[in-house]
């Protein structure tokens, strides 16, 4: 059973008598006022049900110590776009100045992050592609404050979703095979570095490495140089096919 500790003090403390009656808790009050919450735990239904409560308290509620998951920051939003003056959700201190009345809206609610992560994690174990719509990138992957390395597959969606979960910025490492890395258009990228690890390697993709080094666009000077069509062709005439792959760093252009 989920504790409800959360609920209840609060509750208690903006104002309302809560007794157990049964199986059931029976809430009674003439009316909540703002009050300082200390949540024991960050609580999601909680500061929900906290943030519910005080929206139309008399004054200005503070809750300290709760829950910042997107479920959160939906339900703060939804409640603002009703009227209500709510602060600080997705930080561990949310500000609820109350107010005497809410007003109907249209809202979309986010959908379920759980289950868009579960069919993602599926597709990577059995190495599948699965297309799932309507999922919010920002609930699934936690805010990021530097650069991050993502290693995905050479498919053109693994690269899709490594771009959109970097930007603005960040790198990420693709690893492919000389075929998969001629399938993936890179004209969105830079590439930073090149690596071919592979047990019969000729020179051709040490001189791509040795332009890597250089931090530049590599993808462009090779094009200019070689093109990028004579590139695969030299890794397919200089390496094992089966057994070679391309590491490539790259970043959003």
């Amino acid at each position: 059973q989920r504790p409800i500790d959360v609920h209840l003090a609060g509750f208690e403390a903006m104002g309302s008598r809560v007794d157990r009656e049964g199986e059931k808790y029976v809430a009674e009050t003439d009316g909540l006022r703002g009050a300082r919450v200390f949540a024991d735990y960050p609580s999601v239904l909680g500061t929900q049900n906290l943030m519910l409560a005080a929206a139309t308290a008399d004054g200005t509620t503070t809750i300290v110590n709760a829950a910042s998951e997107p479920e959160v920051q939906s339900l703060a939003a939804m409640l603002n776009s009703m009227g209500a003056r709510i602060s600080g959700a997705g930080t561990h201190t949310v500000t609820v100045e109350g107010v005497e009345a809410l007003h109907g809206t249209t809202y979309r609610i986010i959908p379920d992050r759980l289950e868009a992560g579960t069919f993602a994690i599926a597709a990577a174990i059995t190495g599948g592609q699965v297309e799932i719509q309507g999922v919010h990138l920002d609930a699934l992957v936690p805010r990021r404050d530097r650069d991050i390395v993502i290693e995905c597959s050479g498919s053109p969606v693994g690269l899709e979703l490594a771009l959109q979960l970097v930007r603005p910025r960040g790198t990420i490492v693709l690893k492919s095979t000389y075929a998969g890395l001629a399938a993936i258009d890179l004209s969105a990228v830079v590439i930073d570095e090149v690596r071919v690890i592979g047990s019969r390697c000729g020179p051709f993709p040490e001189a791509i490495d040795a332009l890597a080094r250089q931090a530049v666009d590599v993808r462009s000077m090779i094009s200019r140089v070689f093109s990028i069509d004579k590139a695969i062709d030299a890794f397919a005439a200089a390496a094992d096919p089966e057994n070679v792959k391309v590491l490539l760093k790259i970043s959003p252009r």
